[in-house]
């Protein structure tokens, strides 16, 4: 409900951009048969213009705007030089800057035919000898000005053929990698207790962090203050040792074979006690977390007694996962020829595997009495924002031969069980076309009829193309915002 509350409100937004009389003449003068429309893209950057009537030695004005592709918002520049054929030849005339994106141009017309040669932008010439007097269609036709469309989120795209492949619909459980976890375990047998008030999962923990305390106090088969003193005392013992057979070995008194002797006795002794020295403090045995990360689960509660080796717990970074699908068994054939897969979370957002740095691991080759499903597994980072445990929707797209016509799902607008696109005929004018879809992928859609390869259609906004157009209020280029 909120999100409708949204979107109406943009639209709201946009359908009551404040005008200016003026200008608005200007734009209806636009309409005449001898204004002109100029449509380019270059570096990244299109342009759209605009004249009103352009009459040989009458003043002519042009309005330009110039939005960035990347974000179909207006480009920054505020220099712009439009080059014409005016009375006495080819002339140049700065542009007016108004706001960001556009600009004004007067100037006065020499011939009718080919008066707009080119402008210059932000040292990015855009031709303008190909402007067109069009004349659209005026059924199921919605104007929407680039200054509205700079106002919501709005994207076009070209319509183009893809290798869609068969799509098989699917779900699949998250799970850390087995290299991105690691167990605690207990090193000691003995009674244990929590190294902090608490351990719960989802707890952060850093690497070298206490996590148990396991107390061998009692223990009849090991004493663990004798066996740290011994250590201790056999490391210094053997390091002293160590150090006098190096200025021996100096003064040729002991041998090369004696001093490696006496070095590999040091090491040994220096391991053991490291040993007992990281993990037995204060009388007991301590149980660290050997990574960065957070308390996956804990096997164990305070107070209970462990054998030595005994999981304790279970440390994840959770940087990268395992989603493993189950597809059923009579896709059996198309599983050797995986391509893709589309994921999608609990927000509803999809994600290739190339957007997840994600790739297929495994197929599994048989099926079970009990589970006629055959597990198919990627491994992905975690930008998907899922949690070991929890379940994704996976589209498992296979390879095709055969190319089709598909579009982003986001342009698919559906009405009463029939589906439309909009479709640009110019940069603000669009029209409601029926389509008939096929598969899709959750981000690609196939268009079985409706459109052709190379025509452009709405891929975001095009819910608010659709209040704009059912409001009826918006006349030709009101959307134009002063």
């Amino acid at each position: 409900m909120k999100k409708s509350f949204a979107i109406m409100a943009s639209a709201a937004l946009v359908l009551t951009g404040c005008h200016n009389h003026d200008e608005d003449h200007h734009h209806e003068d636009a309409h005449s048969h001898n204004s002109v429309q100029v449509v380019n893209c270059n570096s990244g950057v299109e342009l759209f213009a605009e004249s009103s009537e352009l009459e040989e030695g009458e003043e002519c004005l042009l309005t330009a705007y110039f939005t960035s592709l990347d974000n179909f918002k207006p480009s920054e520049g505020t220099e712009a030089v439009l080059s014409y054929k005016g009375t006495d030849g080819v002339q140049l005339v700065e542009g007016e800057y108004l706001r960001p994106g556009v600009f004004h141009f007067e100037f006065v017309p020499g011939a009718d035919e080919g008066v707009l040669q080119n402008i210059v932008f932000c040292g990015i010439t855009f031709d303008c000898t190909g402007a067109s007097h069009e004349h659209y269609p005026a059924a199921n036709v919605v104007t929407f000005g680039k200054e509205q469309s700079w106002m919501v989120d709005f994207a076009t795209e070209t319509v183009t053929s893809d290798l869609l492949g068969d799509v098989i619909n699917t779900v699949g459980q998250v799970s850390s990698t087995q290299s991105e976890e690691r167990s605690v375990v207990a090193r000691a047998s003995g009674v244990v207790s929590f190294a902090g008030t608490a351990m719960l999962p989802g707890m952060t923990v850093r690497k070298g962090d206490p996590l148990f305390h396991i107390s061998t106090e009692g223990m009849s088969d090991s004493n663990m203050e004798v066996r740290f003193s011994t250590a201790k005392a056999e490391y210094e013992r053997a390091s002293d040792e160590y150090k006098r057979k190096q200025d021996l070995s100096r003064d040729n008194i002991v041998s090369k074979a004696e001093l490696s002797q006496a070095r590999s006795a040091y090491m040994s002794a220096k391991a053991e006690y490291d040993n007992l020295e990281k993990y037995f403090r204060g009388g007991a045995f301590s149980a660290i977390a050997d990574i960065d990360g957070y308390v996956d689960e804990v096997y164990v509660s305070n107070g209970d007694f462990v054998e030595a080796g005994q999981k304790l717990a279970c440390i994840s970074r959770n940087r990268r996962l395992m989603i493993t699908a189950k597809v059923p068994s009579r896709y059996a054939a198309e599983l050797g020829h995986i391509k893709d897969a589309v994921l999608k979370n609990a927000e509803g957002h999809s994600f290739r595997l190339a957007d997840v740095n994600g790739r297929l691991v495994a197929v599994g080759r048989s099926v079970s009495a009990s589970s006629p499903m055959i597990p198919v597994t990627f491994e992905t980072d975690n930008s998907l924002g899922a949690v070991p445990g929890c379940f994704v929707d996976v589209c498992v797209v296979t390879a095709s031969e055969h190319p089709v016509l598909t579009v982003a799902s986001g342009a698919i607008v559906e009405e009463s069980g029939n589906y439309f696109v909009y479709k640009q005929l110019n940069p603000e004018l669009y029209q409601k076309v029926q389509v008939s879809t096929g598969a899709s992928d959750g981000i690609r859609v196939e268009i079985r009829s409706g459109l052709k390869e190379g025509e452009t259609v709405v891929t975001k906004g095009a819910v608010i193309l659709k209040l704009a157009q059912s409001a009826g209020t918006l006349d030709a280029h009101s959307g134009h915002v002063h």
